[in-house]
């Protein structure tokens, strides 16, 4: 067990203060956000409106498939994202950053906001709903152009909004509640 929690320090001191000046991760997260951003022409500030058109239930309507809202999906995909360790890390690096350390949040947040409507809509674009009801995104064979993009598919498909989903089905199915997902 020491030795796992020695490795498991190395790695993350290399991942993530290499090269102690700034680290190379944080600066892979920000080109790559700046790159969706400018490549996206700055799709969170331009769909702003419709976006909270959408929240609000503007394109609401109730012949469509499922039981939840634009809001209801919103507020599940954000209690999926946003956790304890992000609440926690928000008021370390407060504490420690002091109010640089809010400035480079919204930075790096506008920035996270382009690189988010990329995974999610590749995740909606190339997603397989199973036999069962459930969505897979990264497993199947129609989808071998994607693989370079299965860590995170992975990641998000084994925690997060999937677990959750996957877990309401199961829940509505022995309740007698119809399906959020066309069969």
């Amino acid at each position: 067990m020491e030795f796992i929690t020695k490795l498991s320090a190395d790695l993350s001191g290399t991942v993530w203060g290499w090269p102690s000046i700034f680290p190379l991760m944080v600066a892979l997260l920000l080109v790559t956000g700046l790159f969706t951003t400018v490549m996206l022409r700055f799709i969170q500030m331009r769909r702003l409106k419709h976006s909270l058109d959408v929240i609000r239930g503007k394109y609401d309507d109730p012949e469509h498939d499922g039981d939840l809202s634009h809001f209801q999906a919103l507020t599940t995909a954000l209690s999926a994202t946003v956790g304890i360790g992000n609440i926690a890390g928000v008021a370390t690096a407060l504490h420690y950053g002091g109010p640089g350390a809010l400035f480079w949040m919204w930075v790096t947040a506008i920035f996270g906001m382009g690189l988010k409507y990329a995974e999610c809509t590749l995740a909606i674009k190339y997603r397989v709903i199973l036999p069962d009801g459930s969505a897979s995104v990264c497993n199947s064979s129609a989808n071998r152009s994607l693989r370079w993009i299965s860590c995170p598919c992975r990641r998000n498909r084994d925690t997060g909004n999937q677990v959750m989903f996957n877990a309401r089905r199961r829940c509505g199915r022995s309740s007698g509640v119809r399906s959020a997902m066309p069969r």
